[in-house]
């Protein structure tokens, strides 16, 4: 049986061997792809996390939309059915104000798609509850709008 240390034993010691066969396995190149894997698997999941977060934000205003997007007055003819429908001003407003942001969400997320992060990372960040100077945050940090 071989020694560890190679005292006493006329074979490389196990300790010798495994140096030796690191030296054939992990070369400059073979440390530098894992790297290059690892850095390009971090920035992935980074997106993939904003997107979500501009994707699931997304949904919650079509859902106030939907729960806002019905007429405040009806009028009903003699048969039974809407003949007339009435919004007030502020709820024309609110209305065109979510279907603004739904379009803003939509149009982050075809970018972030495309590889354009910016406009993605500005709306994970928002919903996160930062300020502009980092203050005020309720949730974990998003990803870094600088990094994209």
């Amino acid at each position: 049986m071989a020694s560890l240390s190679g005292g006493g034993s006329s074979n490389k010691s196990i300790i010798g061997k495994f140096s030796e066969e690191l030296k054939k396995i992990i070369t400059s190149e073979s440390v530098e792809k894992a790297l290059i894997d690892e850095l390009a698997e971090r920035e992935a999941d980074k997106r993939v996390k904003a997107l979500v977060i501009v994707y699931d934000n997304l949904l919650k205003l079509n859902s106030d939309l939907n729960k806002i997007n019905r007429p405040d007055d009806i009028k009903y003819g003699a048969d039974h059915k809407p003949v007339q429908e009435y919004f007030t001003k502020s709820r024309i407003e609110e209305i065109d104000k979510i279907k603004q942001r739904i379009d803003k969400h939509e149009k982050a997320i075809a970018k972030g798609l495309d590889g354009e992060m910016k406009d993605v990372y500005d709306l994970a960040q928002q919903s996160s509850g930062k300020n502009k100077d980092g203050s005020g945050s309720k949730g974990s940090d998003p990803p870094d709008p600088e990094a994209s």
